[in-house]
């Protein structure tokens, strides 16, 4: 499909052009199938036109042609009386993306709750039927006896290994919580930079791993809900615990996150004669 200008200078979409990679050539639609041969200005409908020096000129001289003109309205008519061709195929792919974001809309409501309740989403397998899968598939397996949605997908993609696209995996769920997770953290960040003035409170704790990692907590007061307000950001690893270190990490984060460290009211440290100075 190309643009060409019309009468007040405005680009119109030829839609009716149809280009081959294959043959490097163009073709008219409509003319395609409705035409006979040597009944339109690009000769054999079926042949194709590739006279580039000539283009413009000829695509012009084409649409104003009244073959084209009688395929073009002939075309219009069939699909507004019978449809597309392809109609069914978008019907079914319009109602597949429908179930898909239904089912996306019952995954996120299960990962918010399991999130916020501060309980586990894996198991010790994640087969539809087990006693011991996690919350996400065990909440989902009971939405589905009161859901005939969730119980069809789950009768067809439960179990299917990871070939098959089902939303129901470990994969779907911990990229939608990184998504969720930034999403969120822009948000705190954008409260903190509306407030201007901030207190940040830094401890460090080791994970289940022994990781030593740095927790950034920050309290301000907020625009919005017009109350101190204490919010959790991130948690941090870390190598050492000098104070010149956790500094660095701390302007560090302030950076990435477009925090001016000059706007800090309060600061509070678990190892303070570390901090010191």
């Amino acid at each position: 499909q190309t643009d060409q200008k019309n009468i007040n200078q405005f680009k119109v979409l030829r839609d009716w052009i149809l280009y081959s990679p294959a043959t490097g050539k163009i073709f008219c639609f409509p003319c395609i199938i409705f035409s006979l041969p040597s009944s339109t200005t690009f000769g054999d409908p079926c042949v194709g036109f590739k006279d580039w020096k000539h283009g413009d000129f000829s695509l012009r001289k084409h649409k104003d042609s009244k073959s084209h003109k009688t395929n073009a309205t002939t075309l219009a008519l069939r699909r507004r009386l019978f449809g597309k061709i392809d109609q069914h195929i978008e019907e079914v792919r319009s109602t597949e993306g429908s179930d898909w974001k239904s089912l996306l809309l019952r995954v996120v409501a299960i990962i918010k709750f399991l999130c916020e309740t501060g309980l586990p989403l894996r198991g010790d397998n994640e087969l539809i039927g087990s006693t011991k899968n996690g919350h996400f598939l065990c909440i989902l397996e009971l939405m589905s006896q009161f859901d005939p949605f969730i119980c069809n997908h789950l009768k067809e993609y439960g179990n299917k290994g990871k070939s098959r696209s089902s939303y129901l995996s470990s994969t779907i769920y911990e990229e939608l919580i990184t998504i969720m997770g930034v999403k969120v953290l822009s948000l705190i960040i954008s409260d903190i930079q509306e407030a201007r003035f901030f207190s940040v409170s830094i401890d460090s704790t080791p994970d289940l791993t022994h990781v030593d990692q740095l927790s950034m907590i920050m309290r301000y007061f907020s625009v919005k809900s017009h109350e101190a307000t204490e919010r959790f950001l991130s948690f941090i690893p870390t190598e050492s615990h000098t104070g010149e270190y956790l500094a660095n990490i701390i302007f560090k984060f302030f950076e990435d996150q477009k925090i001016d460290i000059k706007n800090a009211r309060g600061q509070s440290y678990d190892n303070a004669a570390n901090m010191s100075g």
